[in-house]
């Protein structure tokens, strides 16, 4: 059978290797189940998943009437500007997973990388050069329109932080630009997306990562049709590589529970907006450097996020969630049984009927962090009866797609600096990827998060995380504070509007104010940060003594007054 995708972004090659395994291979290797059965749907969000198939890559496109809006002629892979059909006329993208810097003055690479273990002793960390080795799409940088080199991720070697695959990791940074018409100086700010991973590197027959190049499958620029032809005995030959090439694979371990990792990027032009993130107490340091470049420090201890999956049957799917999918467009991936054709993708108006979907099995994926993406998890909660199929620990950090609506103390906010913002962070599994919501009326910053109730087992309770690392700067300006000290308070709400139990943290340094909640628990809860400032000490006015008045008695001859000054009048004595 031929499984169809549809994704709004270039895909990637997904095949999803078979590596032997033992039953209980860890969750950082899970892969959520195929459905071989027609007239059903499914739904699964996987943030490794989702993560193992991104390479380096640069492509330019090429349309029939030289306009971003018509029909995509041709697709180049590029390794350098130079090369042919590579001179920029429509539309052009990159992702670039950058090197470890080789000097001292190279931009657009990682600087250094730190681990601590649970003691907050700093470890070794030794560079094992670039994973994989066989890359099909690496391309070479040109400066003088913003593009910076694409390579593989950094294998790392840290022999004081074992885990149950060796003492391997894998840190990949890509930078992610895009480039139109109207781009002046060629690609514009890059977002960054980055993230760890304990692995173990093995050999074996898997396939290489490189973006889709035949203008086939495109029905516009950036949206294309991508075809998996493989198939597996059994769901349990599958097993998730988070880096891979036709003959390596880096197999995900669970990190150490304790460690903190980080790195110090150099980057030609700076982040700029909110980070969004899997990891808990970020810190981060931001230094501007004369030529304009950026360097950007964090570290973070990994986090677990629940990924989920569920299958039903169409007539039990409910009517809120047939409802939800009437007016949207399916994204996920369809298996066509019976006499029906592999026709097009997305899926045709007549397929999504209940006659059209008993000849269809077929997986939405989860991948939008948004408001709808927060509604469909939230309708197929009860189908996965608010228990999480695998755990992974991850630590991830990336550019948010929204940096908020323009109209409110948030965007505005923003909008007056030229620099990072802040970051959040949360182990849901979904949550909305924009920065907490500013509600004037109650003076508090808001933030969405959405995860099951209960781990695999269906018994432990899942304990939440959220970190709000944000700009003292920015703070100050949402809320109108001066400079002065200020504190914050941090509340968890359950749906049904109950209080949650939570640790809570509080500080401010260096410029940055950073809060916490830990140890609350999930389905759907709302996260509200208070800031709150003293007003200001206004000093009392000086107090104006008025001088009190004192009178003498003068006399002359047989007369005397009463004179308030100090002295008597001519020709008129002191008595």
């Amino acid at each position: 059978m031929k499984k169809l995708l549809t994704v709004a972004a270039v895909i990637f090659g997904l095949i999803v290797p078979s590596v032997a395994n033992s039953a209980s291979k860890p969750d950082e290797q899970w892969v959520a189940p195929s459905n071989y059965a027609a007239d059903m749907q499914g739904y699964v969000v996987s943030e490794s998943n989702m993560l193992s198939n991104q390479g380096s890559f640069f492509i330019n496109f090429t349309t029939a009437d030289g306009t971003v809006n018509g029909k995509v002629t041709k697709v180049a892979a590029c390794n350098s500007v130079a090369d042919k059909d590579c001179a920029f006329t429509v539309a052009a993208q990159y992702r670039a997973v950058i090197p470890m810097c080789s000097t001292d003055t190279e931009l657009n690479c990682i600087a250094s990388v730190i681990a601590k273990d649970a003691d907050g002793k700093e470890l070794a960390v030794t560079q094992a050069g670039q994973y994989p080795t066989h890359r099909l799409q690496d391309f070479a940088a040109d400066p003088s329109i913003n593009l910076p080199a694409g390579g593989g991720a950094a294998l790392l070697n840290i022999p004081g932080a074992p885990h149950d695959g060796g003492t391997q990791y894998l840190l990949k940074v890509t930078l992610i630009g895009s480039r139109q018409p109207e781009s002046q100086d060629g690609f514009g700010r890059p977002s960054l997306q980055s993230t760890f991973f304990a692995i173990k590197t093995v050999n074996g027959t898997y396939g290489d990562i490189s973006a889709n190049t035949d203008a086939a499958n495109y029905d516009s620029i950036n949206r294309i049709s991508g075809n998996d032809t493989q198939g597996y005995a059994s769901t349990s030959d599958r097993t998730l590589c988070v880096v891979k090439s036709q003959t390596e694979c880096g197999l995900a371990y669970p990190m150490p529970e304790g460690i903190t990792l980080g790195y110090t990027l150099r980057l030609a032009r700076p982040v700029v907006g909110w980070l969004h993130g899997r990891m808990k107490g970020p810190v981060i340091n931001l230094k501007s450097n004369p030529n304009g470049s950026q360097s950007i420090s964090v570290e973070a201890k990994p986090i677990h996020v629940p990924s989920v999956f569920a299958w039903a049957k169409n007539a039990e799917i409910s009517s809120e969630l047939k409802t939800f999918y009437s007016d949207k467009q399916w994204s996920g991936s369809a298996l066509r049984f019976g006499s029906i054709p592999n026709g097009p993708t997305p899926l045709s108006d007549a397929e999504k009927t209940p006659e059209g979907l008993k000849s269809i099995s077929y997986q939405h994926v989860g991948a939008q962090f948004n408001a709808v993406g927060m509604q469909e998890f939230l309708l197929w909660l009860p189908q996965m009866k608010d228990t999480s199929a695998a755990n992974p620990s991850m630590w991830t950090l990336n550019s948010m797609r929204s940096n908020g609506n323009p109209q409110d103390n948030v965007g505005k906010c923003l909008n007056q600096t030229d620099s990072l913002a802040g970051v959040v962070t949360t182990n849901s599994t979904m949550y909305i990827d924009g920065p907490p919501t500013y509600i004037a009326s109650q003076g508090t910053l808001d933030y969405k998060v959405a995860a099951t109730h209960f781990e695999p087992d269906g018994k432990t309770v899942f304990k939440g995380t959220y970190d709000l690392v944000m700009s003292s700067k920015v703070a100050r300006c949402i809320y109108g504070f001066t400079s002065a000290p200020v504190s914050a308070t941090v509340s968890v709400t359950s749906a049904s509007g109950e209080p949650d139990v939570a640790t809570i943290v509080v500080s401010e340094n260096a410029g940055w104010l950073s809060l916490g909640a830990y140890n609350f628990t999930y389905s759907n809860p709302t996260i509200q940060v208070k800031l709150t400032q003293a007003a200001p000490v206004v000093a009392p006015a000086p107090v104006v003594k008025k001088s009190v008045s004192q009178s003498i008695i003068c006399v002359n001859g047989k007369k005397t007054k009463k004179v308030t000054t100090a002295t008597c009048p001519k020709g008129w004595k002191k008595k």
